[in-house]
């Protein structure tokens, strides 16, 4: 992570640099990863627009025909038919939307400028629950609202986008103050059990 391995994260993004964008959609669907891990938000989203290019278009890294790209039934091409490029894809999206592998759950990592406004429901994260988050780039830190809901006991923990700073924070209802919550820069949520529902509103 940046924050473990600072110096790590810089040597993947200057070999992710020097590999390019365009290539065959399974590697394509790893870079769209890799940029999204990385916070690399609109490196994520250019390589993704590559991947899902229809395949008789002319690359604009080359100016051939490109063999990779997407079909028009919405299938990956190597070519032919390759099923990673449309899992890893999806992967991808999801990746620059939400991330919780770190053991904490944070909400937007690499949201690209192009998806200025938007929403996405049940993503699954670590700690067995499920999350719903909508956001609005013109509003400080992005973040609009975002739902998690339990489905076996855990204590989650929350990483706010930067500039989120007014928010109203509810379990199951009923007010939580953030303040007494808040830990180098994440809050240590209270004890969730199956059932159980976060929300928080972005004010």
């Amino acid at each position: 992570t940046q924050e473990a391995t600072p110096e790590l994260v810089e040597a993947a993004r200057r070999s992710l640099d020097a590999r390019g964008a365009s290539s065959t959609s399974w590697s394509m669907a790893w870079k769209v990863n890799f940029r999204a891990r990385l916070g690399d938000a609109e490196e994520a989203y250019k390589v993704l627009n590559l991947l899902l290019r229809p395949v008789a278009e002319l690359d604009p890294t080359t100016g051939k025909a490109n063999g990779s790209g997407t079909e028009n039934n919405l299938f990956s091409a190597h070519p032919p038919f390759q099923i990673d490029g449309n899992f890893g894809g999806a992967s991808g999206i999801m990746e620059m939307l939400l991330r919780s592998e770190t053991g904490s759950i944070t909400p937007l990592p690499a949201l690209p400028k192009a998806w200025a406004k938007g929403e996405i429901t049940g993503l699954p994260v670590v700690g067995n629950a499920t999350c719903s988050l909508s956001w609005d780039q013109s509003k400080p830190g992005s973040l609009s609202y975002l739902e998690l809901v339990s489905h076996s006991p855990y204590r989650h923990q929350l990483t706010l986008p930067k500039g989120l700073e007014r928010y109203e924070l509810r379990l199951n209802g009923r007010l939580l103050q953030p303040k007494q919550l808040l830990r180098s820069g994440r809050l240590q949520l209270p004890l969730m059990k199956a059932g159980d529902k976060l929300t928080l509103t972005a004010r």
